[in-house]
């Protein structure tokens, strides 16, 4: 790989070289090289110590191989120790904000904090702590054949030790230690699980023990006070159960347990509590199916009209069917939840469960699909109450479990729904401004029917389970009273509609435990008009404007805005709370500047922590907001990225590159890697290319006619510049992205050059047919087209014209453009066939088309093929939009018997493609 890497680097300075570049402007740095491609150092894994005076984060270096665990003081202190090659997670600082606990092979250290060098013990096979109460304690287990199990009390300096552990495990809370140990008298050996109370005297028990039983899985409920888990044994699995207040575990439930139907048992798999305590979820599943085909029988897969489910998908299912039961604590009747192809949705909240009939393996269009159906299932007796809807986008169950909210997708309203009374009221209705949020199978003229317009989202609840907090289509937040008594209020003021700014709340707690009636919310915001990115605080009970605390082009976080199409992106980092003080760890980037972490207590002032910039030795970007009118007149906006050392004097090739819409990433800062399916924009902005990326509008049934007014348009717009050179503009897309490609080159012949990977070429021959990787097709096509990202909306037969209209393999004739298509036969997404059809379209057509299919490829490709694929695709363009030297695999070909053997990358100055 090393001499595959070399031989690469020297083949690409030799096609910087034959270059037409211009030498106007003094190259001071030099473009990416394949020795910096996806191997730039970046920041990972950050930590805030509760006083919030320390903070921790990995760095991954720039072999991948090599990672360092720093810690280093938040303010003006400039304490801060470097650990090479530390694990990159499970590190984690003490309760008391002393130590650093972090581990190194089979090492564990303990970092004084301001201290010098830390303390460590050896031999350990692993650590774990309690997740909410990480701080306090901390237990390891040593290797060797007494299985020592140490727990420590990281802020009183205390430790036990503990042998035989086999397994153990705290309660979230860190309230309780639960071992699993395994001791032996003679041949006879004993399993049992321990009860090691961390509160009080800290107390040891056995609650359970049995020398012929083991413990196949177990869970604490939320408060740490009591533990279920399944014993497997000759006889079968069966369910126990202990309490603090007990002095041993006792059965709950087994095979023969009253509710669990002849023919089901219980699984190992470990069981759960609803967040109440009240009620154990446990699994049951029929025996096993030991039919078996007759021999010398034919084997042959019927497929009937009467089928719900495909045949494709039947044989892919696996026959053991598991579903979900209940028991309620104290009682040993089980409650079977899910019948046939139902699900029962996870977690808990109070006395009910929700359920429904729907399963994916069903066609959206079949019978069984529009007979969706919901139930609010009690876990007490297994009563249903059947529910008006499942067209739900988001629901959740009050902190208190006392009601359920969802919003139904038909109306775009949401409903409390009274657990107790069954009693269901549209909370909304007084909201005279949509619900539904803009997402990326929006349609902008004519919505189509199905899911495209979705709840833009549940925010929080309050504490007390009286209100919850939702947004509306621009991200406004309301509070909606869950007994309808209060009119709705908008809380934010219209402000993200008027100033079109989004709000989402922040903290992890909002939607789980609540917020205060007068919480101080903190706010992520997004500008949609000069995408700028920051924070801003709103006080609920108070009239009046959120408070802006910072808005600048930056990226810290983009949280869940329905704004992005699928590209690969750096979305930032959700701010980090310190446990005890308003103290928070921020990331922060932008075009120019690389993520990097930062210390704020107010979000208007931040302390810089950390400061890469691997960027900085090599000729980077930068990025402009562009505003321009499409054909039809309306507005869009785009990014034009620009090498770093650009010269307004010269005039550049451009590349357009889109997938639904991308402006927000304006201000994103984006790793140069190798392209494995969308085209990376570092490198070829480097490589003195200017890259833009339009925002794409679609029309229902015409996704095509949506496409070319945006991107001809862009071009148009920007061939008027004069550093673009209109004559060398170029296009590049990768699956939706990729049909996008399609199309315009057979709508334009505005541009010099194409490519396109996995691309939709054939609407008419792709819309029923099965998708999924060779062997295991069983996804049918049609919902991508009739009410997804394809957006006819409309069955073939309904709208064969607009199938043919939007196939770009029914006008190949008219391709003037090269066009470089890569597809790959294993690609579960797009067929394989879209790409050989258009491919043998235009070679009989004798267009100019190359067509890469890569062995090992999928929906793009990885790796090696990677690398390959760069080089090809730059070899690509750098002939067609700055008139380098074609390569040999371009004006000659490679024949098949040379594959692997004659790569075709030299260049061929006297031949032509």
């Amino acid at each position: 790989m090393k001499s595959l890497i070399k031989n690469i680097s020297k083949l690409l300075l030799l096609l910087l070289l034959c270059s037409k570049t211009s030498a106007q402007v003094k190259i001071s740095k030099s473009p990416l090289d394949t020795s910096v491609i996806g191997k730039m150092p970046f920041l990972y894994y950050p930590l805030i110590s509760p006083d919030g005076n320390y903070v921790a984060y990995s760095v991954l270096k720039a072999d991948r191989s090599s990672r360092t665990v720093v810690v280093q003081s938040a303010d003006e202190g400039h304490w801060k120790k470097a650990f090479d090659n530390a694990e990159l997670t499970g590190n984690f600082f003490s309760g008391d904000g002393k130590q650093f606990i972090f581990s190194k092979k089979d090492s564990l250290f303990f970092q004084s904090l301001g201290g010098d060098q830390p303390a460590f013990v050896t031999g350990v096979s692993n650590f774990k702590q309690p997740k909410s109460d990480r701080g306090r304690w901390l237990a390891y287990l040593l290797k060797g054949p007494e299985k020592i199990l140490v727990l420590r009390d990281l802020i009183n300096n205390k430790q036990q030790t503990f042998d035989l552990v086999t397994d153990y495990s705290f309660d979230n809370s860190g309230k309780v230690l639960l071992l699993k140990r395994t001791t032996k008298e003679g041949t006879v050996s004993t399993n049992e699980l321990s009860w090691i109370s961390l509160e009080g005297a800290g107390d040891s028990k056995v609650v359970w023990s049995d020398n012929t039983g083991s413990v196949s899985g177990y869970t604490f409920d939320a408060n740490g006070s009591q533990l279920a888990f399944i014993i497997k044994s000759a006889s079968g699995n069966s369910l126990w159960y202990y309490k603090a207040s007990m002095d041993k575990a006792v059965q709950m439930a087994d095979d023969q347990a009253q509710g669990v139907d002849k023919g089901l048992f219980i699984t190992g798999v470990p069981p759960s509590f609803s967040n109440n305590g009240k009620h154990i979820i446990i699994r049951l599943q029929p025996s096993v199916d030991i039919r078996r085909a007759r021999l010398g029988e034919a084997q042959v897969n019927v497929w009937s009209y009467r089928d719900s489910v495909l045949q494709s998908v039947q044989l892919l299912e696996k026959s053991d069917a598991v579903y979900k039961a209940a028991i309620t604590v104290g009682s040993n009747k089980v409650i079977r939840l899910e019948q046939g192809d139902e699900s029962a949705m996870l977690p808990v909240e109070g006395d009910f469960i929700l359920v429904h009939n729907h399963s994916s393996i069903h066609d959206y269009w079949w019978p069984s699909y529009s007979e969706r159906t919901a139930w609010m299932v009690s876990l007490i007796d297994g009563s249903r109450k059947r529910l008006p809807t499942w067209d739900m986008d988001y629901f959740t169950f009050s902190p208190r479990g006392r009601y359920f909210v969802y919003g139904d997708t038909r109306d775009h309203q949401y409903y409390s729904y009274e657990l107790q009374t069954g009693r269901i009221l549209n909370i909304s209705k007084n909201i005279h401004i949509s619900l539904a949020a803009t997402d990326r199978y929006e349609v902008d003229k004519g919505h189509l029917p199905g899911t495209y317009l979705r709840q833009a989202g549940i925010a929080a609840w309050l504490d007390d389970g009286s209100a919850i907090l939702v947004y509306d289509c621009n991200y406004d937040i309301w509070q909606l009273d869950l007994a309808g008594k209060k009119m709705p209020e908008n809380i934010t003021n219209s402000y993200a509609l008027n100033r079109h700014i989004k709000f989402r709340v922040l903290g992890d707690d909002a939607l789980v435990k609540g917020v205060p009636a007068n919480a101080d919310l903190l706010l992520v915001a997004f500008n949609t008009d000069n995408k700028y990115n920051g924070f801003y605080r709103k006080r609920l009970g108070v009239k009046g404007y959120p408070k802006e605390l910072t808005m600048g082009p930056y990226t810290y976080e983009h949280p869940s805005f329905n704004l992005r199409g699928e590209t690969p992106i750096n979305c930032g980092l959700r701010p980090l709370k310190a446990r005890d003080t308003d103290t928070w760890m921020v990331s922060r980037q932008s075009a120019v500047e690389a993520p990097n972490y930062y210390i704020t207590k107010d979000f208007k002032t931040y302390k810089a922590l950390t400061s890469l910039a691997p960027h900085k030795a090599y000729n980077w970007y930068t990025t402009e907001l562009i505003n321009w009118k499409q054909l039809d007149g309306t507005p869009s906006k785009g990014i034009l990225y620009k090498p770093e050392n650009f010269d307004p004097h010269k005039k550049y090739p451009v590349i357009f590159y889109y997938y639904e819409r991308l402006s927000f990433m304006v201000y994103d800062w984006l790793e140069p890697d190798f392209t494995g399916s969308s085209m990376n924009i570092p490198w070829f902005v480097s490589h003195g290319y200017l890259v833009f990326c339009p925002d794409i509008y679609y029309t229902a049934g015409h996704p095509g006619k949506g496409v070319v007014n945006s991107v001809v348009s862009a071009a148009q717009y920007l061939s008027k510049l004069p550093f673009v050179d209109k004559k060398r503009m170029g296009l590049q897309g990768h699956s939706f992205g990729g049909f996008e490609t399609n199309y315009l080159v057979t709508h334009t012949h505005l541009f010099a050059g194409a490519s396109v990977g996995a691309g939709l070429s054939d609407f008419v021959g792709d819309y029923d047919a099965l998708r999924g990787p060779p062997g295991k097709e069983n996804i049918a096509a049609m919902a991508a087209y009739e009410s997804s990202q394809l957006r006819i909306g409309a069955t073939l037969w309904q709208r064969p014209d607009l199938y043919i209209e939007n196939s770009p393999l029914f006008r190949a004739d008219q391709v003037t453009t090269p066009l470089l298509i890569m597809h790959n036969k294993a690609d579960p997404a797009s067929s394989w066939r879209h790409g050989i059809e258009f491919y043998m379209g235009l070679r009989r057509l004798q267009k100019k088309v190359w067509m890469l299919e890569y062995d090992n490829g999928t929906h793009g490709v990885d790796g090696k093929d990677a690398v390959d694929y760069t080089i090809r695709m730059t070899q690509f363009f750098d002939h067609y939009l700055k008139g380098a030297p074609a390569p040999v695999w371009m004006t000659q070909g490679i024949p098949a018997k040379l594959k692997g053997i004659d790569d075709g990358l030299a260049l061929d100055p006297n031949g032509k493609p």
